[in-house]
């Protein structure tokens, strides 16, 4: 039997009805020649049960032993894969039947591209519209190629693509750098270290649905602390980003000062001067987060740290970094 082209990727943890549903929706692709990898993260749930009740052989379940974290779940069940290609789905959402084959027919047609990625279309509650890049204005051309030297415009809280991309396996090679331990976000810091291998194909229409609910990671009320915590490894990843960014011509300094002056887009600015304003950044980000924070000032957002700095000073954005870092307990 030869092997499939694309092993799907879902990472699970305890959500045995949803991960059941996510499961389908792969099942039920017009594109029908792949693998799905379930990588258990230590489930105390009726997982193993729910998956064995599908009975299909390109089903393969894998329970770790002891919970490895999100991050480390997704980068262990990547490294497992054998494919060609893979595509990453969390076991919250859904594909819809068309994902597969979108994303393997754009990566075809754009053979220097490293992954194809589109909106996620929310559902589960009365929210309307879908999760899609911030740094992508171009709503209407079918397939759009990203190179490489746009990465820059995707600093701040956004991502180049939802993490429901196709990817080409290869890309996710020993250098990629997932974050430290515990670390929520890493999407931020893997999507735009792939990126910068070729760019990547985003195709605007949505083949992937986003599911809203209050135990989502990404959309759950888990406390003040627990957003400071994640605000502090946001702030983390640009500048880390931005200092990875400088050893690319095409992203060098001055890019990431242009992107920081001409983003529409708060999500974009508020970051780049929270995270480069840091003590930890190097004195040339800093200066740049300075310049950026001083010709962008008055921009209306509702982050209350920028406002503070508004009111007092560039000054207050590192000391109030460091506070943050104390009080939560979490430093890079």
């Amino acid at each position: 039997m030869s092997k499939p082209l694309v092993t799907v990727i879902i990472p699970t943890y305890n959500r045995a009805d949803l991960l059941c549903e996510a499961v389908q929706s792969v099942l039920d692709q017009t594109y029908q020649d792949f693998a799905i990898l379930i990588s258990d993260n230590a489930s105390s749930d009726n997982t193993a049960e729910a998956v064995a009740c599908f009975g299909d052989p390109r089903i393969h379940y894998h329970r770790r032993p002891a919970n490895v974290g999100m991050k480390e779940n997704f980068r262990l069940a990547i490294a497992q894969a054998e494919t060609e290609f893979v595509a990453t789905l969390p076991d919250d959402d859904l594909y819809l039947p068309e994902h597969l084959q979108s994303g393997l027919d754009a990566l075809a047609s754009h053979p220097q591209a490293i992954y194809y990625a589109c909106p996620a279309r929310f559902f589960g509650d009365d929210t309307a519209g879908a999760l899609r890049p911030r740094g992508i204005s171009d709503t209407t051309t079918p397939l759009i190629y990203c190179p490489p030297e746009q990465a820059v415009n995707f600093l701040g809280i956004d991502t180049p693509g939802p993490l429901h991309g196709v990817y080409r396996r290869a890309a996710f090679h020993e250098r990629i750098f997932w974050g430290p331990s515990d670390f929520p976000p890493f999407d931020m810091l893997v999507l735009i270290q792939l990126m910068v291998q070729g760019g990547f194909v985003f195709g605007n229409h949505s083949s992937t649905l986003f599911r809203i609910h209050r135990a989502s990671t990404s959309t759950g009320n888990q406390g003040a602390l627990h957003t400071l915590r994640y605000n502090c490894m946001v702030w983390y990843a640009v500048r880390w980003l931005a200092q990875y960014l400088l050893d690319y011509p095409m992203c060098g300094l001055e890019a990431i000062e242009r992107h920081g002056m001409t983003a529409i887009s708060d999500q974009h600015v508020v970051p780049l001067v929270l995270g480069l304003g840091s003590f930890d950044s190097s004195p040339g980000l800093r200066m740049a987060a300075q310049r950026i924070f001083e010709a962008r000032r008055d921009m209306d957002t509702a982050s209350a740290r920028f406002r503070l700095a508004r009111r007092l000073g560039f000054w207050t954005i590192p000391v109030a970094e460091k506070v943050s870092q104390t009080r939560c307990g979490w430093r890079p």
